[in-house]
């Protein structure tokens, strides 16, 4: 389980905001935790918080988008834009963890046509 912690700090007065789980976790603000704050509130998150805190978390730091889909996204262009200079019709899409060497294969035979 995930959990977001707020706690106040004895020493401080101040109160600290964490998620992490039963074995540790991560303070996200507040004064730095010394042993001796007391939990104010525990919040156990579920799969839709999680989703819902994703979407925040996308807009100030997207994701690097993942390689796969680039080369995918790529190769798929190239195998249509050179269908369509050849003036065939494409009769395969390239799939997602093709390999390298099978996309090259496909584009060569695409270009061996006459």
């Amino acid at each position: 389980m995930i959990y977001l912690d707020l706690d106040k700090d004895s020493l401080t007065g101040g109160f600290q905001l964490s998620i992490g789980d039963d074995s540790g976790g991560y303070r996200i603000a507040g004064p730095k935790y010394s042993g001796h704050s007391s939990r104010v509130q525990r919040k156990k998150l579920t799969a839709h918080d999680a989703e819902e805190i994703r979407v925040y978390l996308d807009k100030g730091f997207p994701r690097p988008e993942d390689p796969k889909d680039i080369i995918t996204r790529t190769l798929t262009a190239d195998v249509e834009r050179l269908a369509r200079y050849r003036n065939i019709r494409p009769t395969v899409t390239v799939a997602a963890g093709v390999s390298a060497a099978a996309a090259r294969a496909l584009l060569a035979r695409l270009e061996a046509r006459p």
